[in-house]
């Protein structure tokens, strides 16, 4: 796995490790970045549209980009 993220913008070497496991939970993305999750789908997305293709391999970044665009459900809270 390590081999994989070296090299990469931190943001999508993050991507890259959970994308396995169906992404990173909001609490990850928040301790990790300090971005809410919508935002982190948003600069991970527009570093996946940079034209070096972000650095990964074509099949990897075509399901990154699909996790990039999936609309983040708002969490209720207690007494909503």
């Amino acid at each position: 796995m390590t081999d994989q993220v070296s090299g990469l913008d931190p943001l999508v070497a993050f991507a890259v490790k959970w994308e396995p496991y169906g992404g990173a939970a909001a609490g990850d993305v928040l301790v990790e970045f300090g971005l809410s999750m919508g935002e982190y789908r948003s600069r991970l997305f527009q570093k996946l549209s940079r034209p070096d293709r972000a650095g990964v391999s074509a099949q990897l970044r075509r399901r990154l980009i699909s996790y990039s665009l999936i609309p983040v459900q708002r969490a209720q809270r207690n007494g909503e």
